[in-house]
């Protein structure tokens, strides 16, 4: 087996075990990334190079799954109203 397709077991493996397995791929990179970052914004995650390409909408659609999911949460910023803290839940 190879290696590369043995990471990809081994990732399937894990969103199944957080319960991801349900969500598109584009909502998949958003929850690690959020996973991966203390605190991070929708629009952080929109400019990061692994993103480029996918659409402004594709991308709100998925930060509003994630937190219509209960997998992340918003929190208002005290110093800019128009930013909204994501964290994993």
């Amino acid at each position: 087996m190879s290696k590369l397709f043995e990471k990809r077991q081994s990732i399937r493996q894990a969103e199944a075990k957080l319960g991801l397995s349900e969500l598109s791929e584009h909502e998949k990179a958003v929850y690690a990334f959020v996973d991966s970052e203390v605190v991070t914004y929708r629009d952080a995650i929109i400019r990061h190079d692994y993103f480029k390409g996918i659409s402004l909408s594709t991308m709100k659609r998925a930060v509003k799954t994630l937190l219509e999911s209960n997998l992340i949460t918003a929190i208002p910023s005290s110093e800019d109203k128009r930013i909204r803290w994501l964290s994993i839940t």
